[in-house]
This record gives structure tokens, sequence and C-alpha cells, in this order.
């Protein structure tokens, strides 16, 4: 490719670009003129969004829940917060911490301190919070000698202790379990320490904090007429979008959304001009693209000549599969054909869609899976690299994937005694892969489709596509795009206020499997009937906890065993899915939990993403995740 043609072909980039960016319609801002509403607090804008305030319409972290059509819930970092109050003029809001409200001894004692970011500044410059420091089931040794115990004895592991605060850190060996920070109005500080008030009542009245969201911008927007929003087509990037407001320049009023457009209009006809040469230059740089690819490829292979799959040539590939002729399954980057080996083994052949596939599954699988040696964990017999042909040999799983036996309704389903094992054996293989091997493997797509039956029914994780390696001693990796499939997904992969992303987010992936392998409706599609607005964990935990019978289709009538196995899966598949990762038990734990005494099992924390205010936290996270385009993986994002 010439200089020229590069040129040529970054001009039309350039100008298609700045179209697509300028040329919108300011119809599309429409919803945005819907103020949130929500209990005490009403005609909410911008930079909040949530109700019928679509995410667009404000910035990210901003998002609000309405619980009950009473009040709104925030999530600020890893805490909740009711909302108390906006002053927009400031800008302030008022909050409190959730976990807290009307009762200072909380359901979970995961706690976190309070949460200082760019956007949320929790000590105004008026100086008018104070932080308190709260420290929980302390003994009577240490009550005796503190001065400021607020008469509260809250139980934890089921041991009562006393509780008492104090504006700083102090020293009391072991003689309390649990402390953190919450912030204080200074009115409220002041009467707590006058014993006006009690340590709830004080809590109980919020804190202010100051956000920052470029309102001085936004308000000359809406001065004239315009729209604030966010601009939803570049992904992670939430600024004020302007592009639908009018300016006065001169004294005369001109609607700049119009100049644009006329702009886009004038500079179409150089695109025509262009198409075709463009076209041209594209094809070449596209196989040009294609070609340096393969060549990274190889040089991928000969760096690790060493691993164990054998490297097998695209006209062994045809033979072995005697020319593609039994299809058994279809994946997201390509088709899986049933061979034989010259052994005569069985092996589960998949050819990768080059028009779909980069290039990082193929070296994720490779990379990773060559790194494994576990029986729950599916083994890479070989792989074909050659040209732009690209194929991975897997041993044969004659019963298929985990989906097919799952729906009690169905001739296959397996039984809950069988799915326990099964989950028993995946739980293992996970464990083995966040720290049994040399290299920590995180797999960011564990659900039933991935997990392989012998013809036993033992399990094995398969499709190591989105897998990232890790050092042994690592836990939080860094991550550019989102990487899942939706319903799995936790929190924290598709939206970092959540937390950070580690392997907790693959033992989030398996609670939802587990959920599902009892509930046997897909993850995907978790509603208990069409006619109902019930998330299935939701449904699930309130039987639970009120220790209700679950009563779905043919497990109607269970045994006792059979209902003791339900609820040790229900149990430990909600501890999974807790919102915050450092909610959620490791691996480790996970088994232990299964194979250990299913009495001393604790019923968890209702998560927050599957709570009563699920319709809210759709609109907030995960409507958004699906409406916008996913960003594409980039091959560098395969390693921590």
């Amino acid at each position: 490719m010439t200089n020229l043609q590069l040129m040529m072909l970054t001009i039309i980039y350039v100008i298609v670009a700045y179209i697509i960016c300028c040329n919108v319609n300011a119809d599309e801002f429409g919803d945005c003129s819907r103020p949130y509403n929500c209990g005490s607090l009403r005609g909410i804008g911008y930079p909040f969004f949530g109700g019928d305030r679509p995410g667009y319409c404000g910035r990210r972290g901003y998002g609000l829940i309405c619980v009950k059509d009473q009040y709104s819930v925030i999530l600020i970092g890893q805490v909740s917060y009711r909302l108390l109050e906006i002053d927009a003029s400031i800008p302030k809001m008022r909050i409190a911490r959730q976990d807290l409200l009307n009762d200072i001894c909380p359901e979970s004692w995961v706690f976190f301190d309070h949460y200082k970011s760019f956007d949320f500044k929790f000590n105004d410059p008026s100086d008018n919070t104070r932080n308190l420091r709260i420290y929980y089931g302390c003994s009577p040794e240490v009550i005796s000698r503190v001065q400021t115990q607020s008469n509260v004895s809250c139980s934890i592991e089921n041991e009562p202790g006393g509780v008492f605060f104090t504006p700083e850190v102090v020293p009391v060996a072991g003689g309390c379990k649990k402390n953190f920070v919450v912030p204080l109005q200074l009115e409220a500080y002041d009467d707590l320490w006058a014993r006006k008030i009690t340590l709830e009542e004080a809590v109980n009245q919020g804190f202010d904090v100051q956000y920052a969201a470029d309102l001085a911008a936004c308000s000359s927007c809406q001065a004239s007429g315009g729209k604030c929003g966010s601009d939803s087509r570049i992904p992670h990037v939430h600024v004020p979008f302007l592009h639908t407001c009018r300016e006065e320049t001169f004294g005369e009023a001109r609607n700049w959304y119009g100049n644009v457009r006329a702009a886009a209009t004038a500079v179409g006809i150089l695109i025509i001009i262009s198409y075709f040469c463009g076209k041209s230059c594209l094809n070449l740089f596209l196989s040009t693209r294609k070609s340096e690819n393969d060549k990274e490829l190889e040089a991928f292979i000969k760096q690790n000549d060493s691993l164990k799959p054998r490297r097998y040539s695209y006209h062994e590939i045809k033979r072995m599969t005697n020319q593609f002729k039994e299809k058994i399954g279809q994946g997201g980057y390509g088709e899986v054909y049933r061979g034989n080996l010259p052994s005569g083994c069985l092996v589960a052949v998949k050819i990768l869609n080059s028009a779909k596939e980069n290039g990082e599954e193929f070296i994720n699988e490779i990379s990773s899976i060559s790194k494994t040696s576990h029986v729950n964990v599916v083994t890479l017999l070989g792989y074909c690299l050659d040209g732009s042909k690209r194929a991975l040999v897997y041993e044969f799983m004659p019963n298929g994937s985990l989906e097919k036996h799952i729906n009690p309704g169905s001739d296959s389903y397996l039984g809950l005694e069988r799915l326990y094992e099964i989950a028993v054996g995946i739980a293992k293989g996970l464990e083995y892969l966040h720290g049994g091997c040399n290299t920590r493997i995180l797999h960011f797509d564990i659900k039933p489709h991935n997990i392989l039956l012998d013809e036993d029914f033992f399990p094995k994780i398969s499709d190591f596509g989105l897998a990232k390696l890790c050092a042994p001693k690592e836990s939080i990796v860094s991550m550019l795009g989102t990487r899942g499939t939706i319903g799995y997904i936790a929190p924290e992969v598709f939206s970092r206020n959540f937390g950070k992303v580690s392997y907790k987010s693959d033992v989030y992936s398996y609670g939802m499997m587990v959920l599902e392998m009892i509930v046997g409706r897909n993850a995907t599609n978790a509603h208990l009937n069409s006619a109902s607005e019930t998330y299935f964990p939701d449904w699930i935990y309130d039987h639970i906890k009120n220790n209700e019978e679950l009563n779905l289709q043919d497990q109607i009538g269970m045994t006792e065993k059979e209902k003791g196995i339900a609820r040790r899966m229900i149990i430990v598949g909600l501890w999974c899915i807790q919102t915050s990762p450092l909610q959620r038990p490791t691996m480790n734990k996970v088994i232990d939990m299964l194979e250990g005494d299913s009495k001393s099992l604790e019923v968890p924390p209702k998560p927050l993403l599957s709570s009563s205010s699920r319709a809210g936290e759709v609109n907030l996270e995960i409507s958004m995740l699906q409406s916008r385009n996913m960003p594409s993986f980039s091959r560098s994002n395969s390693y921590c």
C-alpha cells in the first residue's frame, strides 16, 4: 500500500467517524426530558439517571435505583447509600449508609469504609462532616474502658458483643471483632457526643456529599434549549453531550446541529467520489492486516513449541473429521465436528470462524489449556494453524454439554444427586484453575454450555477462549472490555463500580450456574414464567429464607435427601452471587460448603442485583450493557 493510498483511506475513516459522531438526531435524546421521580425525590435530572430516565441521559456512576417507589439507592464504590435529598445548586446530595439505616446492627458483617472518588467528595470545603469509627463485637473488658458505648449489643457469629464509637483509631487488640468508618453530619456528630441522640439516629441523618458533573456546561446547554446526556456510542466514555444545543452568535440564533448536518452532506460527495479507491485500499489493508495477524500467531506457536498439544495440518483435520461429515455443535466462534484420530480415539474438532475470530480465542485456548492437567478440565489434544485455517482438537465428551441435562421436564434430566456431584466436580476444576497450577487461570465464561460430560456424566470445564492468565499470587486483573455471557457475568466485570475484577468473577458465574441447575432455567432468560417479573435468584432467596419448598416441576415430592441437596446447592449459589466480590467465597470454601455439614450453612444476605428493585437495577447497568455494541477484545487483554 502506497503512502497516498493510506492517506486517502485515513481521510475517509476520519470523515465517516466525524459524521457518525456529529450527525445525531435530537429526537434520540427525547427521553432525557423525563426527570427521575421516586418517593420524595422529584424532578431529578442530569447527571443522574434511573427509572424512566435512560442511562444515556446521565453519567456513569450516577445511576439511581428506585426501591418500591419509596426511596432511592445509589452505589458508590462498593457501598450502597440511601439518597435522602439532592441540592443541584451547590451541587451536593445527602446520603446515608443503606446497611446501617434504622438498624445499627447490619445483616451482613462484611464492611467497607466510605469510598472516596473523583466524582464524590465526602468532606466538603465547609467542613460540615466528621468521620466516626464504629467498633462491633467488643468484649465487656473493652466496653468497660471506653466512655462512648452505644448501649447496643450486636451478635456476630452468634456471639453478642458491645458497640462503641470514637473519632479515631484506638488500640483494642483482639477485644473487638469488626470496625469501620462512617461519616456524620457535623450537627448530628455534636449531638451524638452530647448524648442528645443515639448512634443509630446520628447515622440515619446521613451526611453531605459534593459531586462534580460539569453542571456549568450542562446548564448552558439546557438554557439554549438543548439536552444533556452521555455519548453511549463511545464505550466507557461519558461526557456532557452538547450536540443538541443551540448557540447564540452575533445576536442571531443558529442551530449548531443543522450546520453540522449541512457540512456532513457536503463532505458526503467526497465520500462517494472516494468510494472505489477507498474500497480497494481497505481490502488491501485488511489482507495485509490478516497476513500480519497470521505471522503473529506463528510467532506465538514458535515461542511455545514446548506446549503439549500436537500440531496438525488442515489436511489431517479434514481426514480425521471425514471431510466434516458429522457436526455435533455450534459455538460463537465456529462449528464442532466429531472426529477420529489414527489410533481410533474419538475427538471433537472445533473449526474457528476466521471472520469472527481474530486470534485471541485461539491463543487463549492453547496457552491456557496446555498449562492444565486436571480431571475436571477438558484436555486439548491438538490444534491446527495452517494459513488462515485454525482448528482445535479436544477429547470427545459423548454426553455433550450440561445445559442439555438440567431441565426437570426433559427426558435427559439427570436428577439432583447427579447434578450435585457435577457441581462439586466443576468447583474442584475451578479451584485448580484459580490456584492449583503454575499459572492462575480466570475462565470468564463459566456456564452450562461450557461444561462437558463424559460417558459417565463426569464434568469437565471447556472453552477457554475468554480466559486470562495471571501470576499465581495475583488476584486482581485489569481488563479493557467486558467478556462473558449475559446472565452469568459478574457485576464488576461490566461496571467497576461494583468492585475489582478477579477470580471471584468466576465464582459469581459458577453461582448463577448452580442456581440454574436447581431451577432448570437459563440464566440469560431467568424469569420463572413469561408473565412474571420475578428474577429467579430473588425468588429462590425468598423461599429459602422462609424455609419454603421450591415445588419446581418434577422436583415436587422430592425425598428428604434431595431436599437437603437442593437447599445446600441453593445456599452455596446465593453466596457465590453476592454483589460485592469480597463477600463471595473462594472455590476452596465452596467445596467445603458443598461437602461439609449442611446444618452449618447460613443463608447469605440478599444480593443487590436480585433484590426487589431489579427493574431499576436492570435500567442501571445490565440493559445499558445489552443495548450497546460490545467492544472487541484485543489480544493484549489475554494476559494480566
